[in-house]
């Protein structure tokens, strides 16, 4: 039986990261834009049914919704959705919600 994926979200100083045989990390996450977005502001419920979706927050506090769990995410934080799972973000705070 496969396990499906979870969402999750590392907080800011969280999880790991392995060293590259010369030092500093073995991988480096580019992103070729930003998004930001207004107070709240946000996407309805959604899902997508063949791309994972990911966010690194960049400035402001976001909270994500997938299926019927809400959590946060302040800046610094990693958030993952899988294909599949209904999902929306909003930006809770009072300045925008930088992101890549």
């Amino acid at each position: 039986m496969i396990e499906r994926l979870r969402t999750f979200i590392v907080p800011a100083g969280g999880g790991s990261s392995i060293a590259g045989p010369v030092g500093g990390p073995t991988l480096a996450v580019r992103s070729p834009c930003s998004r930001t977005s207004s107070r709240r502001e946000g996407p309805p419920l959604h899902a997508h049914t063949r791309e994972d979706e990911m966010w690194w927050i960049l400035e402001g506090q976001s909270r994500f919704r997938a299926d019927d769990e809400l959590r946060e995410a302040a800046p610094g934080s990693f958030v993952f959705v899988p294909r599949g799972v209904r999902h929306c973000f909003q930006n809770i705070g009072d300045g925008p919600v930088g992101s890549s």
